[in-house]
């Protein structure tokens, strides 16, 4: 409390040269574990799921894409258990058959009560970008991506629009050589 007090009068000092930003990003990692997966996650009717029957085809990618979402829930049956996800980035306009194809079986869970430095480790324990989230009934309620996580801590998710990490050209475009380097 003493640190948060310490950053709040921070912003108003006349010699202060941290940024606003800064100054928030410091705020919240000192609150990280204040909140619970449940302030964080993407609710349960906002969750986009598909069959693993279903065909992969413009349609469903197109659907997909309008969801917003990067990765969708995958049932076995309407109104069945999750048996894995999709990842948005995964599919391209030529993939083609069933969803099961080309999910991932994976499924993980953690509770709406779990801390968010709890979730952080399960990510990292892992190396998985979509928990289920279940309540003490062991109830979907919603699911929770490193992407929502990583909001709460900074209040954004850091970067451009770079997408070409596979692509070593493209990476070291990023940083033009130095008249002095070889």
């Amino acid at each position: 409390e003493d640190l948060v007090d310490l950053i709040e009068r921070q912003q108003y000092q006349d010699d202060n040269r941290l940024t606003e930003e800064e100054l928030e990003i410091a705020r919240r990692a000192l609150s990280f574990d204040d909140y619970r997966v449940a302030d964080v996650l993407t609710p349960r009717k906002e969750v986009k799921t598909i069959l693993a029957t279903d065909t992969v085809g413009p349609i469903l990618i197109d659907e997909l894409h309008q969801s917003g979402q990067s990765y969708i829930l995958v049932k076995d049956k309407k109104g069945g258990m999750v048996v894995g996800s999709l990842a948005f980035v995964d599919l391209g306009l030529e993939s083609k058959g069933k969803v099961s194809e080309h999910m991932s079986d994976t499924v993980y869970y953690l509770h709406e009560n779990d801390t968010l430095t709890e979730a952080l480790h399960a990510f990292f324990m892992t190396n998985h970008p979509l928990f289920i989230v279940v309540n003490s009934f062991e109830e979907f309620v919603g699911i929770v991506t490193v992407e929502n996580i990583i909001k709460q801590l900074l209040g954004h998710v850091p970067g451009d629009d770079f997408d070409q990490y596979s692509n070593p050209s493209a990476v070291a475009a990023r940083h033009p050589k130095k008249p002095t380097e070889k």
